[in-house]
């Protein structure tokens, strides 16, 4: 088993990265006018904040401080941000698949550490709804591409 203060940086990890990708979507749902993509987004940005509360509550019990705040590495944001929304929608879908992406491989690099069983299953679980929101945004891509007369294979 990892130490403690390796369990709540790999949990800061994993909050920052959903903070970030929920603000992204967040801006994402903004620019876009196609209806099912911009309540997609507005979703998938609320249930970033659930889980990256829920990441918080695990470090807090752990014994980090509530409140504490915690800067994000700039070298990362560059990743995170869905293609800084993008020209067209087709564009700013396509950042978001990679910032989900990323996401992703975050959720895997975590799951390869020695963490306590009951920290592992809630990012287990979390990783699980990233996959299934990766899966839904490529059907989404898929459908505005018809919609649009955009080429899906990029």
């Amino acid at each position: 088993m990892i130490p403690k203060d390796e369990v709540i940086r790999t949990l800061w990890n994993l909050i920052e990265t959903n903070q970030v990708e929920g603000e992204g979507f967040s801006k994402a749902a903004d620019v876009m006018s196609h209806r099912r993509a911009r309540h997609f987004f507005l979703g998938h940005s609320l249930r970033c904040s659930q889980l990256a509360q829920e990441l918080r509550n695990l470090a807090y019990f752990l014994g980090e401080a509530p409140g504490l705040i915690r800067a994000f590495p700039q070298s990362l944001w560059p990743r995170l941000r869905p293609a800084h929304l993008g020209e067209n929608e087709h564009e700013t879908v396509e950042g978001c698949l990679g910032s989900v992406a990323f996401a992703i491989s975050r959720y895997r690099a975590a799951l390869q550490k020695a963490l306590p069983s009951s920290i592992s299953t809630v990012i287990r679980m979390q990783y699980d709804q990233v996959l299934e929101v990766h899966e839904q945004l490529r059907h989404l891509k898929s459908e505005m591409a018809v919609e649009m007369a955009v080429p899906v294979g990029r």
